[in-house]
């Protein structure tokens, strides 16, 4: 009889997971096609606002990139470090950017130190200044 309700337990919990894989893989299909079909990804002028620029553009992969190249000069002691080699550079911005207008994108950077004169390191706050229109890094900032 336990032998019966083990296997009883088993087929339920094989058809509950094949239900939930099955419903996760039609939600990726379909979030998969709304991606694909969103202006804002090509072309940064179609984006409704900052938050959408640097969730769906793919320029603004690019610009991480390039201010990430941008800061090996940057500090007077050595180039900036992270607390960990897991963190996604510049995954932050202004809530009041206004991108539209001037053309920049500014991506911030809060969990950056930077080597200090005598060997210790000291948090700062980065800020990219990314020209939307010439697809390059003009400055890099410290925005503390």
């Amino acid at each position: 009889m336990l032998r019966f309700i083990v296997i009883l337990f088993i087929a339920f919990v094989g058809y509950k997971s094949f239900q939930i894989y099955t419903s996760i893989q039609d939600d990726n299909k379909r979030n998969a096609e709304k991606l694909v079909a969103h202006p804002c990804i090509k072309d940064w002028h179609a984006c409704k606002d900052i938050s959408e620029l640097m969730n769906y553009n793919e320029e603004i992969d690019k610009a991480r990139m390039d201010c990430d190249i941008k800061l090996d000069n940057f500090g007077h002691y050595g180039s900036p470090v992270w607390e960990s080699s897991f963190h996604k550079h510049f995954d932050s911005w202004y809530k009041n950017n206004n991108f539209k207008k001037s053309g920049y994108a500014v991506l911030v950077d809060n969990k950056a130190f930077l080597p200090t004169e005598d060997g210790g390191k000291e948090r700062v706050v980065l800020q990219c200044f990314y020209d939307l229109n010439k697809h390059r890094v003009d400055n890099v900032l410290r925005g503390d």
